[in-house]
């Protein structure tokens, strides 16, 4: 590719109180901007993109590109299913605009689905990431999918990667089989709706640990390492899912 064609994304991180903006480039005349957000967590007391807002930049970056990512830091860690909330947030996102959404907090492959024209992969996978310190979900830890979208054709395909060691490699012919029928088959369960039924086990899995960080929490350290964690739970959306849907509340506004 000579200079004449070169390829660009315009990049947005917000995070904090701060947006910083890359280059808007093209692809043989087609401008494909890129944007980047990460859910509320307890370190970035202003992280949290309000939909609002996210909605108003993808409305932008849609207003002066060909094509808009977005690459979205959200989902609870280990789980394979969006929360009900994840969901509404990236069909909205593809509603006032966005091409692709790419959900990737979730450090395991998640499912794939395909919404008013667009595409939302609710978990990329690791591409390359330590081993948690324990060993729970050691199995979804390893895989990654990558991503290759045809602008062209609007279409989007899915190639599986295993962590190998010190690196990655290339699914072998048997393992791409296995972590793709799986993928294809949690795929399925968000057309059916049988995916509220993989989420809510999720969060009856977890329950234990919640109900124990929350009577500790309320304790009288209020600077131990229970409280802080009970804290972290109502600053981060992804604790926050598993909580409503733990302990609904009347309250449906």
């Amino acid at each position: 590719m000579g200079f004449d064609n070169y390829i660009a994304l315009n990049f947005t991180f917000r995070g904090i109180d701060e947006k910083i903006d890359g280059i808007i480039s093209e692809i043989e005349e087609t401008e494909i901007n890129s944007e980047i957000y990460f859910d509320k967590s307890s370190e970035y007391e202003e992280a949290k993109p309000y939909l609002a807002q996210l909605e108003k930049d993808i409305k932008r970056a849609k207003e002066n590109s060909d094509y808009v990512i977005v690459i979205y830091h959200g989902g609870k860690e280990h789980c394979r299913y969006p929360s009900p909330r994840l969901m509404k947030a990236c069909r909205a996102m593809v509603r006032n605009g966005a091409d692709v959404v790419l959900c990737q907090h979730s450090h395991c492959i998640g499912c794939y689905e395909e919404f008013q024209g667009g595409h939302i992969l609710y978990g990329q996978g690791n591409f390359h990431f330590v081993k948690p310190c324990k060993e729970e979900n050691v199995d979804s830890w390893d895989g990654c999918l990558a991503v290759k979208y045809d602008t062209t054709e609007n279409k989007i395909e899915f190639t599986p990667i295993l962590m190998n060691g010190n690196g990655i490699a290339l699914a072998n012919p048997e393992e791409a089989k296995t972590m793709m029928e799986e993928f294809e088959s949690r795929n399925e369960e968000l057309k059916n709706g049988k995916w509220i039924d993989g989420w809510r086990a999720f969060c009856e899995s977890l329950e234990e640990r919640y109900m124990t960080n929350a009577q500790c929490g309320a304790g009288l350290d209020r600077e131990g390492i229970a409280a802080r964690a009970f804290a972290h739970y109502l600053d981060c959306e992804a604790h926050c899912d598993i909580l409503r849907e733990l302990y609904p509340t009347w309250n449906k506004t």
